[in-house]
């Protein structure tokens, strides 16, 4: 009896080797381990790996992921598996209770772009997960012993509190744009899929409820509906509508107060009055200056000067654009003094632009700023405003924080041809 037992032990040790337990790879086979073109799409490819501790040592490491059991290590060996983009947590147990247990979180999303390894010691206490070129991988683990995976694919995921929570903000919001925000700030989220059926199913409401609007006489009802839907997919159209129904001056005005990217979609006549009006500095833009003339009946020489010392930006109008804006009762004096005024400020910021180092200062100033937005900007948002708006908005105030005149015209038109915003 004890000489069968000696048998039976000398089989088992012969059959395990060093006590690892997997097999040492042949070329061909060593070639397809260390690739990536058969990782399923959109799958993280982590390899797991315990390191020797000794000959005799036979235990195995059980490995779970986000709770449930992937596959099981021997002493010096590893694995190949591919799971979910995101973040996962790993559980290593060494015996079937859970003493010496040991626990990895991925403290940010495992992303398909990197080849992840977790290694650790033979009890795990050593442990680290990271990204790693597949080269330094392969110089880690081509002479160690490969079992092939239990399961070659994990679908699982951790959702934490945290993770429910962000979700909740942002589904709050009830918005296309917020889901769109939530899948640029989120993109490995356990939420992700959630996200993009929502964004799905809010584009059904939004069509449905345009539908009903659109059954209505005039603009008003679409008007409303564009109120709800701020961003909505078929804005666009929205607008289109709401101009085409609309037959008065007044109605117009209306749409471009609430909507000044509107404009462009409106017939010539509104469209020239309406940007042109809008034109010019904060405190000096045209509409003012029709107000100082009209309304409060300033003469021409008193408003001139005041559109000089504002310094402001303007544009070299056109032969169309100066005849309107006589007909509009503009004075040609007055016409002629936001011309000078955007001649001179032209001028200052292209000598502001050939400053290399005060535009690398003006660069970086944009960068930070966009570096600072957070997801907490985004999601204090009330969930209508694009992410490349809140970057502009953000990169703008930066701009008015730090610079003034005209080295502020230059910052802020840094700003906004950093980032695409069709509302600003």
């Amino acid at each position: 009896m004890k000489f069968f037992i000696l048998i039976l032990s000398h089989v088992f040790l012969q059959s395990c080797g060093s006590g690892s337990i997997g097999n040492q790879l042949d070329q061909n086979k060593l070639n397809d381990v260390f690739s990536t073109s058969n990782a399923p799409e959109g799958m993280v490819t982590l390899y797991i790996y315990r390191e020797a501790r000794a000959a005799t040592a036979y235990g195995v490491m059980r490995v779970l992921i986000d709770g449930v059991k992937v596959h099981e290590i021997g002493n010096g060996s590893f694995t190949k598996i591919y799971i979910k983009p995101g973040k996962h947590q790993f559980y290593l147990k060494f015996y079937e209770d859970d003493s010496m247990a040991q626990t990895i979180d991925s403290k940010s999303p495992m992303t398909a772009d990197k080849t992840w390894l977790l290694a650790t010691d033979y009890f795990g206490k050593n442990k680290r997960l990271l990204p790693m070129p597949m080269e330094s991988i392969k110089a880690i683990l081509t002479d160690q012993y490969y079992q092939e995976p239990l399961q070659e694919s994990v679908q699982t995921i951790s959702v934490t509190n945290e993770d429910r929570d962000l979700w909740r903000d942002f589904v709050s919001k009830n918005s296309v744009t917020a889901m769109d925000n939530f899948l640029y700030l989120y993109p490995y989220s356990p939420f992700a899929k959630d996200a993009k059926k929502r964004k799905e199913d809010l584009i059904k409401k939004e069509s449905k409820d345009y539908s009903t609007a659109k059954k209505s006489q005039g603009p008003k009802k679409i008007l409303s509906y564009l109120s709800e839907y701020p961003q909505a997919h078929n804005k666009k159209d929205a607008l289109k509508e709401a101009i085409r129904r609309s037959s008065s001056a007044n109605q117009m005005s209306e749409i471009f107060k609430m909507f000044p990217e509107s404009s462009a979609l409106m017939p010539a006549k509104y469209q020239l009055e309406f940007e042109l009006m809008a034109i010019g500095p904060s405190s000096m833009k045209i509409e003012n200056i029709y107000e100082l003339l009209k309304k409060e009946g300033l003469p021409p020489g008193i408003v001139s000067a005041k559109i000089l010392a504002n310094a402001g930006l303007y544009k070299d109008f056109t032969s169309n654009e100066v005849r309107y804006l006589q007909q509009k009762g503009i004075p040609s004096q007055v016409i002629e003094s936001m011309i000078l005024s955007t001649t001179k400020a032209q001028d200052e910021i292209k000598n502001a632009q050939k400053d290399d180092a005060m535009m690398k200062q003006i660069k970086e100033l944009i960068e930070n700023s966009n570096q600072k937005v957070s997801a907490q900007d985004i999601k204090n948002d009330g969930g209508n405003s694009t992410i490349e708006c809140i970057k502009q908005k953000t990169a703008l105030e930066a701009c008015a924080r730090t610079t003034s005149g005209f080295i502020k015209m230059a910052c802020d038109a840094a700003a906004r041809s950093s980032f695409e915003c069709s509302t600003n």
